[in-house]
C-alpha cells in the first residue's frame, strides 16, 4: 500500500492549527491514494507541492510564548534605550565601529571570492598555463613581463612533448571595421591563433572557429557585438572590411564572463605567417624571436608535470640578445 512522505505530513501537522488539520490532511491523503493508483512517484511530488500550498497563515497554528522570555526581552530592550539617550554617544561609536567592521570583512570576503574564482569555470584550468618572464637588460635591471617572444609558442609546442596544445594572443585594445558603409569602433579586441579556442573555454553560438578560411585571418564575434553589427541577420558568413581587407565571421561566441582576466568584444583568428599580404611591417614584427609583444598559452598534456617543462633549457625557452637577457616559467592561468 502506499502511503504519503512522512515528513511532509509531519511538517502539516506541526503548523496546521487543529480545526483545520482533519479536513486538510483527509482531502490531501485521498487525493494521494488516487494519484497513486497511476504514478505513485508523481503521486508523493504532487502531495509535497500540497503540503507546501497549504502553508498559508490562514491555516497556521497559534505558538505559544514563553511569557519568561517575552518579560527578559521587554527588560533588555528598555533598559538599552534608557542607557542609549544617556551615552549616545558612546553607543554611537560602537555602532559605527560594529558596522565598519562587518562592511570590512564583507569586502574582504568579496574580493577572497574573486581571487579564488576568476578564471576558473574554464573546464581544463588545472592543465592550462600562461607563460611569463623575466628580462634582464645589459645594465642588470630586471623586469617582469607578462609578454613573451612572439614565436615562442611555436617553439615550446615542438620542445615539449608534454605540450598538447599552444596558443598565442594580442591584444589590440580598439579597433574598427565597415559593414554595409557603416563604420564601426569599439575597445576589447584581439588577434589570436585558432588553437585558443582549444585551450580556453568559449560557449560557441553559431559557426566554428576551427573551421579552415581563406586569407590571412577571419573574424570571432561575441555576442553583443554580433547583435550590434548585424541585428537578426546570420553573421555566419558575413564578410566585413577590416584592415583594408575582407574578413569572413566564422563564429559567434557568449559573452565571457566578467570573473575572466581577459574581455574582449571580438577576435581575430589569424594565421600569423600568412599576415604579409595584409601588412609587411606587422608580420615581421609579429613573426620573429626578438620582439615581445604576444600573451603565450600553453595546455599540458593529462598528467603532464609542469617542473619538467620549467626545468627545461631549450633554445625557445631561453634567450639572449645584444639587448638583454630573457627566462621564461609557466604559470597556472586561474591563480
Amino acid at each position: 500500500m502506499n502511503r504519503p512522505p512522512k515528513y511532509p505530513l509531519r511538517f502539516l501537522r506541526w503548523f496546521c492549527r487543529e480545526d483545520y488539520l482533519d479536513e486538510i490532511e483527509g482531502d490531501l491523503i485521498e487525493l494521494f491514494e488516487k494519484r497513486a493508483e497511476k504514478s505513485p512517484t508523481k503521486a508523493k511530488r504532487r502531495f509535497v507541492w500540497d503540503v507546501l500550498k497549504s502553508f498559508r497563515p490562514v491555516n497556521f497554528k497559534t505558538f505559544k510564548i514563553n511569557n519568561w522570555a517575552m518579560s527578559t526581552l521587554r527588560n533588555y530592550t528598555t533598559v538599552y534605550f534608557r542607557r542609549f539617550r544617556k551615552e549616545t554617544t558612546h553607543y554611537l561609536v560602537n555602532i559605527l565601529g560594529l558596522a565598519l567592521g562587518f562592511m570590512v570583512f564583507f569586502f574582504v570576503l568579496m574580493y577572497v571570492y574573486d581571487e579564488r574564482t576568476i578564471d576558473t569555470y574554464h573546464s581544463k584550468s588545472d592543465r592550462i598555463y600562461r607563460v611569463l618572464c623575466k628580462r634582464t637588460d645589459p645594465g642588470g635591471e630586471v623586469q617582469h613581463l607578462s609578454v613573451t617572444s612572439n614565436m615562442l609558442s611555436e617553439g615550446l609546442k615542438n620542445d615539449f612533448p608534454a605540450i598538447e596544445e599552444t596558443a598565442r594572443m594580442i591584444n589590440l585594445g580598439s579597433s574598427g571595421f565597415t559593414y554595409n558603409n557603416t563604420q564601426f569602433n569599439d575597445r576589447n579586441y584581439a588577434m589570436a591563433t585558432s588553437s585558443i579556442f582549444k585551450i580556453l573555454d568559449f560557449k560557441i553560438l553559431a559557426g566554428d572557429p576551427l573551421r579552415q578560411f581563406s586569407g590571412p585571418m577571419a573574424l570571432a564575434l561575441n555576442q553583443t557585438t554580433a547583435k550590434k553589427l548585424f541585428g537578426d541577420e546570420d553573421p555566419i558568413g558575413k564578410v566585413i572590411d577590416a584592415w583594408a581587407e575582407n574578413v569572413e565571421v566564422i563564429a559567434v561566441y557568449e559573452d565571457i564572463p566578467g570573473y575572466s582576466t581577459y574581455q574582449f568584444n571580438a577576435l581575430y583568428v589569424t594565421k600569423f605567417d600568412q599576415f604579409r599580404q595584409i601588412d609587411e611591417e606587422f608580420h615581421d614584427w609579429m613573426n620573429s624571436y626578438e620582439s615581445r609583444g604576444m600573451t603565450t598559452w600553453v595546455l599540458l598534456k593529462e598528467n603532464a608535470s609542469p617542473e619538467s617543462i620549467m626545468a627545461g633549457k631549450t633554445k625557445s625557452w631561453t634567450s639572449t640578445s645584444k639587448r638583454s637577457r630573457s627566462r621564461c616559467r609557466i604559470f597556472t592561468f586561474s591563480q
